[in-house]
């Protein structure tokens, strides 16, 4: 083919092939914070992405981490996120990265005085605890013995714990309590 215009060059036109290839994003785990005896549940939501273009997005993954059961002992544990699903990320070689979950002590419980009612039984109030943590409030009448009966489980709310009245107080000349964390 001769160029128009200009006799002096031939000009021949080949056909090649453009490669796309994948694009390097990122997702990363948020990290949080919760008290020992709370329990986290991932929604997929928390976390934060880089590296997508236009409509390109991830729209929720899996999240995990060791610390999020309320037994997971006062520490620090890595939120691992995979498999994430969304739209166009089949254009993206995804990096994911961990975030944190501190577990941080909880606020102590403390039995208030109980109040002796006019039936003979105990009425029981709580001060501290920690919002969404279950508390097993539990009796002996006898140190002596360490088994302790379970007489109830409170979760606490944002006001703290609710009263419990033990019915069964009359039943022994001494009754002590305890609260623990099932």
């Amino acid at each position: 083919m001769l160029a128009s215009g200009n006799p002096n060059y031939n000009v021949a036109t080949t056909n090649s092939t453009l490669t796309i290839g994948v694009k390097a994003a990122s997702v990363t785990a948020n990290s949080t914070n919760k008290v020992y005896g709370q329990t986290v549940t991932f929604a997929g939501t928390e976390f934060t992405t880089s590296g997508f273009i236009g409509s390109d997005a991830v729209t929720g993954l899996t999240l995990a981490s060791a610390g999020a059961v309320n037994t997971a002992a006062v520490s620090s544990y890595p939120i691992t996120a995979g498999a994430a699903v969304g739209t166009g990320l089949g254009n993206y070689n995804i990096t994911y990265n961990p975030g944190n979950l501190m577990v941080n002590a909880g606020t102590p419980v403390v039995i208030n005085a109980p109040v002796l009612l006019p039936d003979g039984n105990f009425q029981l109030t709580f001060t501290g605890g920690d919002n969404g943590v279950s508390y097993v409030i539990q009796g002996n009448g006898d140190l002596s013995n360490p088994v302790w009966s379970n007489l109830s489980t409170n979760t606490a709310t944002m006001s703290g714990i609710q009263s419990y009245t033990d019915l069964g107080a009359t039943n022994y000349p001494v009754r002590f309590y305890r609260t623990v964390i099932p």
